[in-house]
């Protein structure tokens, strides 16, 4: 490959990968690979890209100028006194496999399937000063409430404690005909540390709600427990079908 063809290579997959991401993050849709608190950085990096990609691409336009003069004065073009190396293709990889995959791969939510898989975390840890939970208990997401439950010595602490959350449906084998889990996935990072969490629903309708289902519960909280484990249980007043939240993950 020549020197003139990696700099142009190198410019359009850099400055393709920046306005992929710019993309992504215009659309709504960079939530579903990282936090949206690392999108500061995330598009810091899309900047470095077309930064590169603009360098490249005057590189480009310098072997460019530099062949057409050597061929206006009848000579054959050269590599600059013959030391210039050879351009390694495999560095056109690293900038091409992230935009094919980013590309070619729908992008969405995980969803109760990735569950099977990665499995519910039911312990978020001790160490969570309740201060830290939003005071008005209907203002708490099911991290929260599952964050309080792990806090909390005793569970009763919550009883009749008024709730207002929104999940998607989860049907767990060890849950009875009348229950479901209302999970959520929470994230650190990016979507690859991503872990279920959830607060199991009761009510003579859970049976209408499929699995997937995004839905928002109302109603008071209890609690039970599971393998020796407490566990948010919500004793459901009503049950309503909503869409799928802009950014459906929770963060940790």
């Amino acid at each position: 490959m020549s020197i003139k063809t990696f700099r142009i290579l190198q410019a359009t997959l850099m400055i393709g990968l920046a306005i992929f991401i710019i993309s992504k993050w215009l659309l709504g849709g960079l939530d579903n690979y990282i936090a949206s608190r690392f999108d500061p950085l995330v598009l810091s990096g899309a900047g470095l890209l077309l930064l590169l990609g603009g360098l490249s691409y005057r590189e480009f336009q310098k072997e460019k100028a530099h062949e057409l003069q050597h061929l206006h004065e009848q000579e054959q073009p050269h590599e600059h006194d013959g030391h210039t190396h050879r351009p390694n293709a495999w560095l056109l990889t690293a900038l091409l496999v992230p935009l094919l995959l980013g590309v070619l791969t729908p992008s969405g939510s995980l969803s109760a399937d990735a569950i099977f898989t990665r499995g519910i975390n039911e312990n978020l840890g001790t160490g969570i000063d309740p201060m830290q939970l939003p005071q008005l208990s209907t203002e708490r997401s099911v991290l929260d409430w599952v964050r309080a439950y792990n806090y909390s010595p005793d569970i009763s602490t919550f009883g009749g404690e008024a709730a207002d959350v929104i999940g998607f449906v989860y049907r767990d084998t060890r849950l009875k005909e009348n229950q479901f889990l209302l999970a959520r996935f929470t994230i650190s990072c990016c979507v690859a540390d991503a872990f279920a969490i959830g607060v199991i629903v009761e009510s003579d309708s859970a049976a209408r709600f499929p699995e997937n289902t995004w839905v928002r519960v109302q109603g008071t909280m209890t609690g039970t427990y599971a393998e020796g484990q407490q566990i948010p249980l919500m004793q459901a007043d009503t049950i309503l079908e909503v869409p799928e939240p802009e950014n459906p993950y929770l963060y940790n």
